[in-house]
């Protein structure tokens, strides 16, 4: 029931919810670790190479900010010996947060001063300009006269 209110499909939510007035924390981990190696491709047998405490960002739930907070795993092949973090198809890697959070800061950010969008979300003033900058990029490139 708690992967429920989550709604993403990759994350198991471990505990119950921490939450305050503003913000809410939702400890989770992936399903299932990786099944091949991103760089050889050999569906070898992997092993953990260490792990670090991630906090992504994601939609507000109940008008509260959301962080998930990840402990993402490293792994190593042991065909090719690289190693890599464990990939997120709902998280956008460069800023950690969620797919979803971005696209609907780039919606928002077009209707909303990008300080009451920051401030909804929990992200800094300058994240939301930055991602309706390269949104308006995007847009301004898809436009053809």
């Amino acid at each position: 029931m708690k992967d429920f209110i989550l709604g993403l499909s990759e994350f198991i939510v471990l505990e119950d919810i921490q939450e305050n007035e503003k913000d809410m924390l939702i400890i989770v981990e992936t399903k299932s670790p990786p099944l091949s190696c991103p760089h050889c491709g050999r569906r070898t047998k992997l092993y953990k190479h260490g792990s670090r405490i991630q906090i992504i960002l994601d939609l507000p739930i109940r008008l509260k900010r959301v962080g998930l907070q990840l402990n993402r795993k490293r792994y190593k092949c042991r065909e090719c010996g690289s190693t890599f973090w464990e990939r997120l198809s709902s998280v956008e890697e460069k800023r950690s947060m969620t797919k979803r959070l971005l696209k609907s800061i780039e919606e928002q950010s077009l209707f909303k001063p990008f300080t009451e969008v920051a401030e909804s979300v929990g992200v800094d003033e300058k994240t939301v300009r930055n991602i309706f900058k390269n949104c308006a990029v995007l847009k301004k490139r898809e436009y053809h006269y």
